[in-house]
């Protein structure tokens, strides 16, 4: 059994079925359930962030117990939960082979399926974009979603915008490559995040090496987003999170950290600052294991944990569905920082 590797990848592995990118046991129905469960808990043990700190023994005792206690799989399946939730990280998990199969009917080009797509406008002289999640491999969907958020900086950067909002509140995750293509005016192809592993060890990421990982590892072709230079690679930019924003939307945030001219509002993330490997499992189930933690380009991590902005706002909303963002208090606070800054200043005229 091979690691998916990573939350920055992992919907390119869970949903085509088509592409033979998670090795399974072709003996997978022999397998007898201590022996599935054993290798369960070894793969926990051997890749898992905190495996320093977790005591083995108990927890390998306790899933056996909960194992034994009935022959059904439910039984083998509810003793890997509680040998899951034993590691504490709060983001690894486990999938049955049917949770997996659902994942495959994610969103596909051309379905009825409304999938949400970054969204834009200018606000006096700033430019403002809103991320949202994305979660499919479709790679039709993937260029969408990249090229409709290269559109939108584009358009409003050929408008004359100083800087920019780029607002994370409502990206729950997914998967980053598309993400990070669509901000890659912002982000370049330099460094933008390290993952620390459990074992000491970290991997820093650039944008392509993503787009290689990708074609490599899952032998994916075809994500081929435009690309655009801005007007000014140093406009500064102002990051919006809020608790929603969580696991690759955390990522996402996380890659603006260390970017010159940058600043973040809001509230702190969800707390799922982490990077997930997933481990196919003989009978189709997939464990997907809490392996890393998340770091900006500089190596500074939040500990796995919510990411703090650099200024906490308050704005008294449950959901922004219904505010206008003139009217929300977190982009008022950028705004302001923004016609600070340099290049928002209003020429003086001639005296």
């Amino acid at each position: 059994m091979r690691p998916n590797r990573a939350v920055l990848l992992l919907f390119f592995c869970l949903a085509l079925p088509q592409v033979a990118i998670c090795q399974r046991s072709p003996d997978s129905a022999d397998v007898a359930p201590s022996v599935y469960l054993d290798s369960v808990l070894n793969i926990m043990q051997t890749h898992s962030l905190h495996r320093a700190r977790i005591d083995w023994e108990a927890v390998r005792s306790g899933a056996r117990q909960r194992a034994a206690y009935g022959t059904t799989k439910a039984y083998l399946y509810g003793a890997i939960r509680w040998a899951v939730n034993e590691l504490g990280d709060h983001h690894s998990r486990f999938w049955t082979p049917q949770r997996v199969e659902r994942s495959k009917s994610l969103p596909t080009a051309g379905s009825e399926a409304k999938w949400p797509m970054p969204t834009g406008v200018q606000l006096g002289r700033a430019g403002y974009v809103s991320v949202p999640s994305f979660t499919s491999s479709n790679m039709d969907l993937a260029n969408g979603y990249a090229d409709g958020l290269i559109t939108l900086i584009k358009n409003q950067d050929e408008g004359g915008a100083c800087g920019w909002i780029v607002d994370l509140r409502e990206n729950t995750g997914g998967s980053m490559l598309p993400m990070v293509a669509g901000l890659r005016p912002f982000l370049g192809d330099g460094p933008f995040m390290t993952l620390k592993y459990g074992d000491g060890t970290s991997q820093t990421w650039t944008y392509p090496m993503m787009v290689k990982e990708v074609e490599s590892r899952y032998e994916l072709r075809g994500f081929d987003p435009h690309d655009y230079v801005l007007r000014s690679l140093a406009a500064p930019v102002a990051e919006l999170t809020g608790f929603d924003t969580s696991s690759a939307g955390e990522g996402v945030a996380l890659a603006f950290r260390g970017r010159p001219a940058t600043r973040s509002f809001g509230a702190d993330t969800q707390g799922l600052s982490t990077n997930n490997d997933g481990f196919d499992l003989p009978d189709g189930a997939m464990l997907i294991l809490t392996t890393a933690v998340m770091a900006d380009r500089n190596g500074e991590d939040f500990g796995g944990g919510p990411i703090r902005p650099d200024v906490l706002v308050k704005d008294g909303q449950e959901s922004r569905t219904d505010v206008v963002l003139d009217e929300d208090p977190v982009v008022l606070q950028a705004l302001m920082w923004l016609n600070s800054q340099d290049s928002c200043q209003e020429p003086k005229p001639d005296s």
